[in-house]
């Protein structure tokens, strides 16, 4: 119950919910989530070079280059 920094507040804002209730829906649309200092970054899955985004779509890590457009279902 503690409150949160107005920095870890931004960070975990920006992840999406899993409802057990299917009448619930997804606070955002948002896929990617930039990893922060504290965060393990794996290797990109294009590239292999070190990643700075995880995509909650195909959970799957990227790094800054190949983040956007690499599943063709995200709009």
């Amino acid at each position: 119950k503690d409150k949160l920094s107005p920095l870890d507040l931004k960070y975990f804002s920006n992840m999406t919910r899993i409802y057990k209730n299917s009448t619930k829906t997804n606070r955002s649309k948002a896929y990617h989530t930039k990893l922060s200092t504290h965060d393990e970054k794996p290797a990109c899955k294009i590239c292999g070079n070190i990643s700075e985004y995880y995509c909650n779509m195909n959970d799957q890590y990227f790094c800054m280059i190949h983040v956007v457009g690499h599943d063709e279902n995200e709009f």
